[in-house]
């Protein structure tokens, strides 16, 4: 036989389409964990990839049952999601839920069967600590591969030196034998091997690399661009796959009892597909009951009352900042609130001066052509370059290994057990529990040389470009307040390897403050200014822009630059910190309503405290919960909104349809955030759906790997999606994106940006109409291609 029919590269091509978007977990972005089968309409979509990855389409019918008994789902949105089924209420309410559960057959069970051992608990070990030690980022304080080589190269270097055998099942002589040649004529060889027939080697391929999707992911992604680490790796998949696939051939030949065989696999499902139809119904009813009540939130809104606005606040879209927002507008009517993604249109790389590493502070699909320079003057902290010093040579000499453990160690256990009696106290506390930007130092001069293929800052155009961008976008081009303040946002815990994952997801992963200081700078620019009045946007000389950063985990806000501000400027931050102290305690209250183990009468003043302690505690598992249970965006005026409790589950992206006609403002407005909430919604639906296959399990038992990602123990594969201590709280329901417009300008939008149409017309998201003119609120049904009332109509005609 021979391996003319089957095409490597082609294969390769199928696989990769299926592994998940990994990156290093600093960047940590979430998005849509499903991105590859978006071309399908949503319901095809998750089970075409249920078939693929073993994985849950939808929650169980006891989930749905106990929100009916809560009346979370009415007898009326059950109807209208049954409509066209053949299915009745009472089939809904009495289906035995115990043939849900279905897996499928696969290569790996047939090979474990014969040959009695679980095959990828032996081969996968072994692969792990090796790729984790080749992509090693600052952990490891021995770099035994050399990471120039090539990956494959690296190994076979490794095992041709090694006294002691690479694994227990085979020599390094007879590895070596199998690795000699390129990788795509060790894998056709192998895989004639082992399955004897082409026409399995695309499907053995297949479960072999999907088997650990993260670590598959991860090499898929650095492949692609090896810029996503500050220490570039040169590997393939290829090599990856060439050098598994020769472990689990001389594994299976070391341990089969008699003629080794695959039979072809046909898909094996016990899945019993009445159980998948009832829970769709129950689930699209689950969902019209959320559409509803916030169709009635929105189509009755409350006036106003007109005041004297002395301060406006320009918000990240989080979910987390609606409370904040919401909070700040009541404890003050002079206040008034906006809200756009919070990397403030500045995009950009930051670079470290020092270290020369760069950091990506825009949404993950930009390309940015300019980069700032960060200028950092940290204190000297003589107790943490001892540590360093010990920590990097302390390994490698008895002596100085010796005295390290002796003092070093006892000294950092004191502390250890400090923190988990006083997490409050600030005398134990290291110094990377708070990060800190007063000592940073943004240089906006075209004079300078560029940095690689990069611009070094801003010019004066390009600035009064983004801050007229940034203004016009959330409607402020007119009466703007003596204080004008960009508040960015972040998360800081001591303990928390999924820390990106709590960040701006607009700024791939990072805090938003240097983008809020950055922009608070060139708004202050007085050429800028000059600029942009020159353009219609006159900017009153007693107006000042100031940035602070919102720390969603403490409930702080901290402000920069302000010691050079005039008396009168100085007053009014300070008299604007007085109700911020307000806003943050009784935010922090009802953040605290959701844990479980915080008293439920808790006073503001104590809410603080405990979430504070959280983001102390090295035990707490729970310091935030993110972005939980979001299901809702509305793109409108303030007005629309303005008052109503949205249960910290709304992105709210400000705009204003009046000075928008032909919807080109509002085109550019959704090219940014439907990615960004789309996929941070999608992330946490797939990960509350399937914690085990879509989500990352437990953060409790993880433990961070090279500085790429986190898994269960050191041999654990590199996990995808978000931890349960994010997601426990999440009701996996689409987002609904709201739009204050005129129908026909926002299905002209969506008809002619093809970056939009897989979101909206195969309904991954859910698309609502808010008239300008009436309290009405209209969906689209993807099937009609019309918009209905919401409160009269169905999801589907």
């Amino acid at each position: 036989m021979n391996n003319n029919n089957f095409n490597l590269d082609d294969c390769l091509s199928y696989v990769r389409k299926y592994l998940p978007i990994q990156g290093p977990i600093k960047n940590f972005v979430q998005q849509n964990i499903l991105l590859s089968f978006m071309e399908y309409n949503f319901d095809h979509g998750i089970e075409k990839a249920s078939q693929i990855y073993n994985s849950y389409s939808y929650m169980p019918l006891s989930f749905y049952r106990q929100k009916y008994k809560n009346q979370e789902i009415s007898d009326e949105n059950l109807k209208k999601a049954i409509k066209d089924e053949k299915v009745t209420l009472h089939d809904l309410n009495n289906f035995n839920e115990a043939e849900e559960i279905f897996k499928k057959r696969t290569f790996r069970d047939l090979i474990n069967k014969q040959i009695k051992k679980n095959i990828d608990h032996h081969i996968n070990p072994i692969l792990f600590r090796l790729l984790s030690s080749y992509t090693d980022q600052g952990i490891s304080l021995w770099n035994y591969l050399d990471k120039s080589r090539g990956f494959l190269i690296s190994v076979r270097d490794l095992i041709t030196k090694s006294t002691m055998p690479l694994v227990s099942f085979a020599s390094n002589k007879t590895l070596n034998q199998h690795l000699i040649n390129e990788p795509d004529k060790i894998i056709l060889d192998i895989l004639k091997l082992i399955t004897k027939d082409e026409i399995y080697y695309e499907q053995y391929i297949f479960e072999s690399l999907l088997v650990h999707p993260g670590w598959s992911g991860m090499v898929n992604s650095l492949e692609k661009s090896s810029k996503l680490l500050n220490q570039p790796v040169n590997i393939r998949l290829k090599e990856v796959l060439a050098f598994k696939l020769v472990l689990e051939y001389l594994f299976i030949e070391k341990y089969k009892k008699t003629t080794f065989c695959l039979n072809k696999l046909e898909p094996d499902f016990n899945k019993n597909n009445q159980v998948r139809n009832l829970q769709k119904i129950w689930h699209q009813a689950m969902e019209l009951n959320y559409y509803e009540k916030v169709a009635k939130l929105l189509v009755f809104a409350p006036n106003k009352i007109e005041s004297i606005i002395d301060t406006q606040v320009i918000c990240c879209i989080d979910a987390r900042e609606e409370s904040f927002r919401r909070w700040l507008e009541h404890f003050s009517i002079n206040i008034e609130t906006f809200s756009m993604p919070g990397f403030f249109n500045i995009d950009s790389f930051l670079l470290d001066e020092s270290s020369k590493q760069k950091e990506k502070i825009c949404p993950l699909p930009l390309n940015p052509t300019h980069v700032i320079i960060r200028k950092n003057k940290p204190k000297k902290n003589k107790y943490l370059a001892l540590t360093n010093y010990a920590a990097k040579y302390g390994s490698h000499n008895i002596f100085l290994d010796f005295i390290a453990t002796h003092t070093l160690g006892h000294l950092s256990l004191l502390s250890m057990l400090a923190s988990l009696v006083w997490p409050q106290k600030k005398w134990w506390q290291g110094p990377i529990t708070k990060e800190t930007f007063n000592n940073f130092d943004f240089i906006f001069d075209s004079n300078f040389p560029k940095y690689k293929e990069y611009q070094i800052g801003y010019t004066e155009d390009e600035m009064a470009f983004i801050v007229k961008k940034t203004l016009t976008s959330i409607g402020l081009r007119k009466d703007f307040a003596p204080l004008i303040i960009f508040m960015a946002h972040g998360s800081t815990s001591t303990n928390n390897p999924h820390f990106a994952g709590y960040n701006c997801g607009a700024c791939c992963g990072q805090p938003g403050t240097i983008n809020a200081i950055i922009l608070a700078q060139m708004a202050n620019n007085t050429q800028v200014r000059k600029l942009l009045e020159q353009q219609d946007l006159k900017i009153p000389d007693s107006t000042i822009f100031v940035a602070g950063s919102h720390n969603t985990c403490t409930d702080e806000v901290e402000f920069f630059d302000t010691k050079n501000l005039l008396p009168n400027h100085k007053n009014h931050i300070s008299n604007f910190k007085k109700i911020l102290h307000k806003v943050c305690m009784h935010n922090a209250k009802e953040r605290c309503e959701k844990f479980a183990l915080v008293p439920k009468d808790i006073s503001p003043k104590d809410a603080l405290l405990e979430v504070k302690k959280r983001s102390l505690s090295l035990f707490e598992p729970r310091p935030e919960l993110g972005n939980a249970t979001n299901a809702l965006a509305i793109v409108a005026r303030r007005q629309r909104s303005y008052g109503k409790n949205f249960n910290r589950r709304a992105f709210l992206q400000s705009y204003d349809p009046l000075t928008d006609p032909e919807g080109i403002i509002l085109n550019e407005i959704l090219s940014a955030l439907i990615p960004v909430a789309g996929g941070i919604n999608l992330a946490y639906y797939f990960s509350r759906l399937d914690p085990s296959i879509y989500g990352c399990g437990s953060k409790v038992s993880h433990n961070v790997s090279s500085l790429l990602g986190v898994g269960n123990g050191a041999d654990d594969d590199l996990r995808t999606g978000l931890p349960i201590q994010m997601t426990e709280l999440h009701d996996p329901i689409r987002l609904f994106l709201v739009i204050e417009q005129e129908k026909e300008i926002i299905k002209k939008i969506i008809q002619n940006n093809q970056a939009f149409h897989n979101w909206i017309f195969n309904d991954w998201m859910k698309l609502g109409c808010l008239s300008i003119t009436e309290n009405k609120l209209w969906i689209f049904c993807t099937k009609t291609k019309k918009f209905k009332t919401i409160l009269e109509g169905e999801l589907n005609d």
